[in-house]
């Protein structure tokens, strides 16, 4: 992708720069008074063109340079350059970027140079050294052999597995990389948490850019980032490797970064960027593979991807589907026709071609569901670490945040959770579709169960045994509350296991509930087994073996004052 400002400038640049340039500047007064502080300081040889553009709390100097001037030099001019700004534009500027052109407009040096660049120089806190160092050049528009020779290109795939090592966002979340070799940049889309604000969102982008910078062999000297809200606004962050560079060696603090940085809002307005993220975003596209959407001619979508040579026509047919039956849900209403278009990774002149008509869609969509209905899934849940168990992010988010903390709570007080992990699960799994309505039926439903076990356990803590009292067994004919079987909370309690061979369970039990403990004894969790199989020796008229049991169980809770 050509550079915008190298288009722009081989047409106009040198009318703009050698004629008056206030009434092309946008913000002429502001811009005017900056120009007078550039010229003012001197910093730049008498007769030599510049121009000054201010775009918000950034502003570009664009200026001619010395024939003889190295890399070095024009680190020097930039931090001049951007300290004059700063201070005619009584710090409410942020960043200054200056490009130094040669006599050939196409071949330029761009320096960025934030406030905090400027503050830490002017105050002692960086010598001239250490500033330079972390001070970066984009060289644009050089041709073979005057830059740094480069291997290989930086491919959007190697980004996409390098951000998802790094763990700087959750796992899940959907990643784009799409990486511009020629300008040395790479852009960067992901979902935003909503808990997060301006300054989580300037942190992650620095993080992303660190990992981009890292794995590019410093090949990309500028990372934007974008974080999507579900409804596809975003956020922007721009990054550069000088930022990367002053904040890891300690050059520029945590406030001082997040103060340099810009976060700038916006929202897609086309339909094919529209379908690109939300493909993205739910993990259409295969882990590491690009994808590309365009509207094509008359109301049609297209959709480009990658698939392995080896996948069969019949599967292929799948995932086209799925692509276009998704994309749907964002796309323009008068889209009539999807078409999507595979290709092979490495011989991109290998592309299969599949087109669906909307009007089709539903109808393949009802044919599909109808073949399968027939066909169960039986769901085999995970062991879950409660302690980095997280809601994906998405609609209702803090309300899916707040049962866990629930399950939480009640997994430390020994009551058995796998079953509220299974429906909490099931409940994460809506998030995709973005139906808020069946999200919020699931989560009531889950709540109203938590609230009675919450208080059938409540119950329980009040039910205090005196410590002289003896066990009473239970009269005749009476039925003990039922207690689930899912106490150990990741296996249940099986009754054959229970009746075979009673004592030998409970030892069994005895030396698995010790572990972490100095004994079972001390395992919240045994008491509730202890009762489990009392109950279940009970409702099989074993009321002797009960009753020893809950000996065992009272002598237990004596002890620990219940």
């Amino acid at each position: 992708m050509k550079n915008s400002r190298v288009t722009a400038l081989s047409v106009g640049f040198v009318l703009l720069l050698f004629n008056s340039h206030s009434s092309c500047l946008g913000a002429e007064d502001i811009s005017a008074q900056l120009s007078s502080a550039v010229e003012n300081s001197k910093i730049l040889p008498p007769g030599v063109k510049f121009t000054v553009r201010m775009e918000g709390d950034k502003v570009t100097v664009s200026t001619f340079q010395n024939a003889k001037a190295n890399d070095n030099d024009c680190k020097i001019d930039a931090v001049l350059l951007a300290r004059a700004v700063m201070v005619a534009s009584k710090n409410q500027v942020r960043r200054v970027t200056a490009y130094f052109y040669g006599k050939d407009l196409s071949k330029y040096r761009e320096v960025s140079v934030t406030q905090g660049d400027v503050t830490a120089y002017g105050i002692g806190k960086s010598s001239q050294e250490v500033l330079l160092k972390s001070l970066i050049v984009i060289p644009h528009g050089q041709t073979a052999g005057e830059g740094p020779a480069r291997a290989t290109l930086v491919q959007d795939k190697d980004l996409v597995s390098a951000i998802e090592r790094s763990k700087v966002l959750s796992p899940g979340v959907g990643i784009s990389v799409h990486v511009d070799n020629e300008n040395e940049r790479a852009y960067v889309s992901t979902f935003r948490n909503p808990k997060t604000d301006d300054n989580d969102c300037k942190i992650d982008a620095v993080l992303i850019a660190r990992t981009v910078i890292d794995a590019s062999n410093s090949q990309i000297c500028r990372v934007t980032a974008y974080f999507y809200d579900r409804d596809l606004s975003y956020k922007e962050v721009a990054v550069t490797q000088g930022d990367v560079a002053a904040f890891g060696g300690g050059q520029s603090s945590k406030e001082t970064l997040l103060s340099s940085l810009v976060v700038t809002p916006g929202r897609h307005q086309d339909g094919a960027s529209l379908v690109k993220s939300q493909l993205q975003a739910e993990s259409y596209a295969n882990p590491g593979s690009s994808i590309r959407v365009t509207a094509g001619t008359g109301n049609e979508l297209n959709i480009f991807a990658q698939v392995d040579p080896w996948v069969t026509d019949d599967d292929l047919k799948l995932d086209a589907f799925r692509y276009a039956k998704r994309s749907l849900a964002v796309a323009p209403k008068e889209t009539t026709k999807v078409n999507v278009s595979f290709s092979d990774p490495v011989n991109k002149a290998d592309t299969r071609n599949i087109s669906f008509q909307v009007k089709d869609i539903q109808e393949i969509g009802r044919a599909l569901q109808s073949a399968l209905g027939a066909s169960t899934i039986s769901r085999i849940a995970p062991k879950t670490d409660l302690v980095t168990l997280r809601a994906v992010p998405g609609l209702l988010f803090e309300r899916r945040e707040s049962l866990i903390a629930r399950i939480k709570e009640l997994s430390g007080n020994g009551v058995g959770i796998q079953p509220f992990l299974n429906a909490f699960r099931a409940i994460e799994d809506l998030v995709p579709a973005n139906d808020e309505t069946k999200i919020a039926e699931s989560i009531n439903k889950l709540s109203e169960v938590l609230d009675k076990q919450d208080l059938a356990l409540k119950n329980s803590k009040n039910l205090k045994i005196s410590k002289t009292a003896s066990p009473i067994s239970a009269p005749a004919g009476a039925v003990a509350a039922p207690k689930s079987r899912w106490v150990l909370g990741n296996q249940p309690i099986i009754d054959r296991e229970v009746l075979g061979d009673t004592q030998s369970y409970i030892r069994k039990m005895e030396t698995e509930m010790a572990t972490g403990f100095r004994s079972a004894d001390e395992n919240p969790r045994f008491l509730l087994v202890l009762d489990k199989v009392s109950q279940i020796l009970r409702s099989n008229s074993r009321e002797s073996d009960a009753a020893s049991i809950e000996q065992r169980a009272s002598q237990i809770r004596a002890r620990k004052g219940k």
